[in-house]
């Protein structure tokens, strides 16, 4: 037996990305931007930003 898992990314601009990925408190976000339709990922760069 086999579990495989799969969802849909999010919809959404990088700054909301951006905030749910502060807000959950992950190092690192999936999402589809919401302008260009292509997925994306946003993430942690240390101390200075994403």
């Amino acid at each position: 037996m086999v579990r495989h898992k799969s969802f849909s990314l999010a919809r959404e601009t990088p700054d909301e990305a951006a905030f749910e990925m502060e807000a959950m408190d992950y190092d690192f976000h999936l999402f589809t931007d919401l302008d260009t339709g292509r997925d994306s990922v946003i993430y942690r760069a240390g101390p200075t930003g994403y």
